[in-house]
C-alpha cells in the first residue's frame, strides 16, 4: 500500500503491471518470512501482540468518525 501512494503520486497514475507486480512480490516476500519465523521457531510475544491489536481496532474506530485529510481518506470520485 505504502508503494502504491508513493508510486502514484510521483507518477500522477497507476499502472496495472506495477499494481499487480507488486502484489506479487508482497505475497511472496510475505510467505518467505513466515517460512523463516516457522523454521527458526520464533515465539510471539502475546502482550504485545494483543497490544498491536488493540491499537489497531482504536485506530479504525478513531479514523472512522474523525478521518484526517490524507488522500487515503478521502472518498473516490466514481462515476
Amino acid at each position: 500500500m505504502i508503494f502504491y501512494f508513493t508510486y502514484t503520486g510521483i507518477l500522477g497514475n497507476n499502472i496495472a503491471l506495477i499494481d499487480i507486480s507488486s502484489f506479487f512480490i508482497a505475497v511472496i516476500l510475505g510467505e518467505f518470512l513466515a517460512y523463516i519465523l516457522t523454521i527458526n521457531k520464533i515465539k510471539c510475544n502475546k502482550k504485545l501482540a494483543i497490544f498491536i491489536l488493540i491499537l489497531i481496532a482504536s485506530s479504525f474506530i478513531i479514523f472512522t468518525y474523525y478521518t484526517p485529510d490524507f488522500g487515503i481518506f478521502r472518498t473516490p470520485n466514481i462515476i
